[in-house]
């Protein structure tokens, strides 16, 4: 019985890892960015998900971050 319980299991911890699309990378990086990433997607995010892809979202996020402040901040002073 233990051997058909260990048989089970073997494929799903050899099954291949499929990487995250970008926009659950981008959806990731903006919820952990905002402190609401939940546990799941977190663990998730390191099991899957690769350290140069939320580097770059984290980057092109903060950018866009600062150049809508700028925008507002040109728009509301004369």
């Amino acid at each position: 019985m233990s051997d058909d319980r260990q048989s089970e299991s073997a494929p799903a911890a050899d099954s291949p890892q499929v990487e995250l699309s970008w926009l659950q990378v981008i959806c990731s990086t903006f919820a952990a960015g905002m402190g609401i990433q939940s546990r799941a997607n977190r663990e998730r995010d390191f099991e899957k998900g690769s350290a140069g892809r939320f580097v770059v979202a984290g980057l092109v996020l903060t950018a866009l971050l600062v150049a809508t402040l700028f925008v507002i901040v040109r728009m509301a002073l004369p």
